[in-house]
This record gives structure tokens, sequence and C-alpha cells, in this order.
């Protein structure tokens, strides 16, 4: 009841503090920052190679499976997901959240980089990177 009794007999007063909770408001939510992905290092190491005029089976045979292998000599994997098509390997290699994806990206880099003399001469240089969440655009 005293909130009633201060904005009846005090009409200005009231008015003047809701208009100061008002404004406090206003500017607070122009500064208020929204993002729609919280910044989060996920350790998901990406791994791309182009085999130009190569068959889906050929890629899988020759590419993709020699460096699934020695992907997986790494340590920490959670899961590792590969695909295959004309000309193209892509291999996705999650690791356990304790792992940082940049030392686990760098490991990766190290192995692929030992077994390249062994991939065929006509691929062109495995392209291994580490996924970022903050890449990926809101809006599509």
């Amino acid at each position: 009841m005293k909130i009633s009794e201060i904005s009846v007999s005090r009409p200005i007063f009231a008015t003047m503090m809701i208009s100061a909770l008002l404004v406090l408001g206003l500017f607070s939510y122009t500064e208020l920052s929204i993002d729609m992905y919280p910044d989060v290092d996920m350790p998901i190491a990406v791994v791309q190679t182009v085999y130009p005029g190569a068959s889906a089976g050929t890629v899988e045979s020759e590419v993709t499976i020699d460096i699934e292998d020695a992907c997986n000599q790494v340590a920490g994997i959670r899961h590792l997901t590969s695909t295959s098509t004309e000309g193209f390997s892509l291999i996705i290699i999650e690791f356990e959240l304790e792992r940082d994806g940049a030392e686990a990206t760098q490991e990766i880099r190290e192995k692929v980089s030992q077994i390249i003399p062994s991939l065929p001469r006509d691929i062109e240089e495995p392209i291994i990177g580490q996924f970022d969440l903050s890449a990926v655009p809101i809006l599509a």
C-alpha cells in the first residue's frame, strides 16, 4: 500500500520515478549484446581432399581410408565420420570435449603430413582445419 499512497499523494514524483526506470531500461536494452551461439571451442577437425577425375570408390580406397587410418592414431577421438564422393573426400573428426581444439587439429595435421607421400600424386594438398561455430552464419 505504500507505493499506491506515494503515487496518489505525489503524482509528479511517481511519474519521474517511472520515467527514470524507463530510460534506464531502454539504455540497458541497447547495450545488451545478443549472440545466437555462445563462444564455445568445439574440438572438431575437418580434413578435405580433392582428387580430380576420380570416382567415389577410388577416392575412398586410395585417399579416405589412408587418411582415416592416420587420424585414428591420435588420442581422444570421439567420432570419426568420412564421406567420399566423385573427386572429393571429407573426414570429420570429433574429439572429447576435454581436448583443446587447436592442439588436436595440429596433431591431425602432423599425422596427415606423414602419409602424403603414400597418397596418389594427382590429389591436391589436403586442407585441414578446425570447425568454428562463430563462422557459421546465423541466418541462411
